[in-house]
């Protein structure tokens, strides 16, 4: 069965050593940066080698003891439809010693939006609007992420921020499910 995550085992890292992070105004806010900046080529040669030649990278941070919103990563255009770029992500996590990621099922589908935790108009849920159908305590390796769907993370630690790198594909064919059939091939046992 599918799930909304997958754990990878890869024989690379991803991100570079001793980057320069992203200066924050708030918790849960995005910057993207120069996957050449912050990418090893090691990851960079395995993305193109794979079909996905270009990739962006977004940084988060979370607040010690904070959660993100309950969103999906798109936008609410002006004529109220839900625009969704990329199905998936991966992310990569440190920094806090304790983290959960969440996907939800809507038990309704208002696309109202909100302002979100990022800043930008997307669809944002209540919990009562909401029900839980996968959830992953995260740690250092990398998750495939669907991120098409309700989702939020929850940094449990109390005293360290919650870094995150999400790399996404800039072609946007790769379905959801076509990128967890691909990367089960790098799953972790």
């Amino acid at each position: 069965m599918m799930k909304n995550y997958l754990e990878l085992d890869l024989p690379f890292n991803f991100v570079q050593d001793n980057i320069a992070l992203p200066n924050f105004d708030g918790a849960w806010k995005f910057h993207i940066v120069d996957p050449q900046q912050y990418l090893t080529n090691a990851a960079l040669e395995f993305f193109a080698a794979n079909g996905v030649p270009q990739v962006s990278c977004q940084f988060f941070r979370g607040d010690a003891g904070q959660s993100s919103s309950i969103h999906v990563d798109g936008r609410i255009l002006n004529d109220g439809n839900l625009y969704v770029r990329r199905e998936w992500a991966i992310n990569i996590v440190w920094g806090s010693n304790s983290s959960e990621m969440f996907w939800y099922k809507p038990k309704h589908q208002d696309l109202s939006g909100a302002v979100g935790s990022t800043g930008v108009v997307h669809p944002v849920y209540e919990k009562e609007d909401v029900d839980i159908v996968d959830q992953l305590k995260i740690s250092n390796q990398p998750v495939l992420c669907h991120i098409a769907i309700p989702h939020s993370v929850t940094n449990y630690d109390t005293v360290n921020y919650r870094w995150c790198m999400s790399i996404r594909a800039m072609d946007t064919d790769l379905s959801w499910p076509k990128a967890y059939k691909f990367f089960e091939q790098y799953a972790s046992k």
